[in-house]
């Protein structure tokens, strides 16, 4: 006898059970027990159904000619649990994303499938009967975040897993190589790399040429090498490149201009006395081919002779103690043109710094600066107490939102020919729409543990009373919190030690001798839960920075050494949550530094005091 149980019909709750292989009975009856050996059932055909899920045993008994004869068959059945396995793929829909398509193994129809981002935000849930389904088009994430997908089944079962993403990437690199006028181009022309070995795709990725001034063409690069291509001369025009992504039947473009050659040009060079003595010229230039040769060819006056050979650098610095008024210079390009310029030397002018808007909360902001040759520009956020950080660089800085955690003191550093000419130009920051500070009356705040820092230094000795006011809404009421008269020492600080859970809006008023009075910046400190946390401190080797859940947000870490010199910043898009890793560099000495995390849609910054064992 090689009879078996076979189980079918499976539900959520229970199933049927079948003898089979079945020989040499002679109208056998079969009998069900459960696990306890109570009988639960018998028959003559050897099939139960409706049996809950269990561990059973069919005992089958011949004709009453061989009655004693009983054959035992024992079982067990459960409910079949969902099964689940991923795919991340490459997405060719939409470059620079992932699809994650997920086949679901067993379980019982129809399923729920739900895809939630690395902090557990359900993102989207897709009910079906098949047993694949496919996310696509989704954002690619930081290492090691991953994705978790949730498969329910009809019965109530469920699977999961973590898939890391797999972004599509197609990355052109542009290259416009300057040609000299030629007999062919008499304005010039251009070669053009286009590299696209930053891919992922594979297979044949081929740019070409299909307009040219707006009008339809068909130009193939000149040559190849890999996922390189070359387009050789090309006469100075714009052009719309498209790049086929084979594997992917799609197709993206770049649009390129080649502009004319024109003559180098000296107009822009300014040449000033520097701060210790003598002068330096920063050349600048535009037009002409690199590379360039610039020489000093004559002076007013003409003796001593600063009549210098060619040379590739920019910068010319003569200091032997005559004071010069005019120099001469030339400069020849790569094409072998050249042209000349007289540079009068003349002081550098103080620099001011003009916003481009007004100053009011919730516009933007750019603070500007003139903008002179071979110059480094390093802008400065004043905190108390008489101490900066570094917030931006270049001739301008941007505030996108202002809010009342910007106001305050903003002054740049400007350092000219490499250190001839150093300049400060400073701007307050009010968010009142332009108005004026009070005779350079800043307020400043921190939140510590202990509560909420404010910070101000003397203003005028006019000044009898100051009066620290503070809100939960920047544009309503101001009770008073704190009072205190003037003194001589300059220095005033007060610490909140009961703040409002949330937003924090403090301003200070400035009463007078004769009871006039002003009202300073505000200052915003938030006393939330922020869903950062900075750890270990102190650092030996790895700064980790936990972000909590909240959507996918961009953030800028930025870490400053004690002397404000930037040591770091990265910014890291679509972060909806997780842990940043920051491996400590070989130049990061032991000592404390700051930390600031910028949530770039809000503009909330937090600092935080890091220390380096």
């Amino acid at each position: 006898l090689g009879s078996y149980v076979n189980i079918t019909n499976q539900t959520c709750t229970n199933f049927s059970a079948t003898i089979t292989g079945l020989s040499n009975l002679i109208d056998p009856q079969f009998c069900l027990y459960d696990n306890a050996n109570v009988l639960m059932g018998c028959n003559e055909t050897g099939s139960f159904d409706n049996i809950p899920y269990g561990n059973y045993c069919i005992k089958m008994t011949n004709n009453p000619a061989c009655y004693d004869t009983v054959i035992t068959r024992c079982f067990s059945a459960s409910a079949v649990s969902p099964g689940i396995s991923d795919t991340a793929i490459r997405s060719c829909a939409t470059l620079g994303t992932t699809n994650i398509k997920i086949t679901i193994t067993s379980g019982t129809p129809a399923f729920t499938i739900k895809l939630y981002s690395p902090t557990n935000v359900l993102m989207q849930t897709i009910v079906t009967n098949s047993n694949s389904c496919t996310f696509s088009n989704l954002p690619g994430l930081v290492s090691p975040l991953k994705y978790k997908i949730v498969v329910s089944d009809y019965c109530g079962g469920k699977d999961s897993v973590f898939t890391a993403p797999q972004i599509s990437i197609v990355n052109r690199v542009i290259t416009v190589t300057k040609k000299c006028p030629s007999a062919t181009w008499a304005n010039g022309s251009g070669d053009v790399l286009i590299d696209i070995s930053d891919n992922n795709i594979g297979g044949n990725i081929i740019p070409k040429i299909i307009k040219k001034n707006g009008v339809l063409v068909s130009i193939n690069a000149s040559s190849s090498a890999g996922y390189k291509y070359t387009f050789l001369d090309l006469e100075p025009a714009t052009y719309i490149f498209d790049t086929y992504i084979n594997e992917c039947n799609k197709h993206v473009y770049d649009t390129l201009t080649i502009g004319l050659y024109f003559y180098p040009s000296l107009i822009g060079t300014k040449a000033y006395p520097c701060d210790i003595g003598g002068f330096a010229i920063s050349v600048a230039t535009s037009g002409g081919i690199a590379p360039y040769m610039y020489e000093i060819i004559a002076s007013e006056p003409a003796v001593p002779s600063i009549v210098t050979p060619p040379q590739t650098t920019q910068v010319f610095t003569v200091n032997n103690g005559t004071n010069y008024s005019l120099v001469r210079l030339r400069v020849v390009d790569g094409c072998g043109n050249a042209s000349l310029y007289d540079a009068s030397i003349l002081p550098l002018a103080d620099f001011i710094v003009m916003p481009d808007n007004s100053d009011c909360f919730n516009h933007n902001l750019t603070l500007l600066v003139d903008s002179i040759a071979n110059a480094v520009y390093t802008w400065y956020k004043r905190i108390p107490v008489n101490d900066s950080v570094i917030v931006g660089t270049g001739p301008s800085y941007y505030i996108a939102n202002l809010t009342p955690g910007d106001t305050g003191r903003y002054f740049c550093k400007i350092v000219v020919n490499n250190g001839c000419v150093i300049k400060f130009a400073n701007y307050i920051v009010t968010g009142a729409c332009l108005l004026i500070l009070p005779n350079g009356i800043t307020l400043s705040g921190m939140k510590k543990e202990e509560g909420n820092e404010l910070f101000w230094n003397a203003g005028s000795d006019n000044a009898k009373d100051y009066i620290l006011q503070k809100s939960n809404n920047a544009n309503f009421d101001y009770p008073t919190t704190y009072t205190v008269p003037h003194n001589s020492n300059g220095i005033y600080k007060y610490l909140d030690t009961k703040p409002f859970s949330g937003n924090n809006f403090y301003r200070l008023i400035t009463k007078y001798l004769h009871n006039n009075i002003k009202t300073s910046n505000i200052v915003l400190i938030k006393n939330v839960k922020t869903g950062i946390a900075v750890y270990p401190n102190p650092v030996v080797n790895d700064l980790y920075i936990s972000i909590a859940n909240g959507g996918a947000k961009n953030f800028r870490i930025e870490i400053n050494n004690a002397a404000g010199q930037k040591i770091m910043s990265e910014t890291f898009y679509n972060i909806p949550g997780g842990v940043i890793k920051y491996h400590r560099t070989p130049n990061m000495k032991s000592g404390f530094y700051l930390l600031t995390v910028t949530n770039l849609q809000s503009n909330d910054k937090e600092t935080y005091r890091v220390i380096y064992e």
